[in-house]
């Protein structure tokens, strides 16, 4: 199980990186995409002690890489649309 702020150590990099402005949202974090960067969100949540949910839309103006490395077993699920 995660730790109570073991998500944050994934989603405050991606978030200072992009500049996003955080702000509370009920039992979670959001992340709110400046314009000079492009538009969109990253909606961090923990519903419970040991559960994270990070639930994300943005599009951004650059190219960005992230590697995520955990110590511990984790579900992902990253689905993707680009559009032409």
């Amino acid at each position: 199980m995660l730790g109570n702020h073991e998500g944050r150590l994934i989603t405050n990099p991606i978030a200072s990186q992009l500049d996003c402005v955080r702000s509370d949202f009920g039992n979670g974090v959001l992340y709110q995409l400046p314009p000079q960067n492009g538009e969109g969100w990253i909606l961090e949540i923990h519903p419970a002690p040991g559960f994270c949910a990070t639930y994300a839309y943005f599009t951004l103006k650059k190219p960005v890489v992230w590697t995520f490395s955990l110590g511990q077993p984790a579900f992902g699920w990253l689905p993707w649309n680009e559009a032409i």
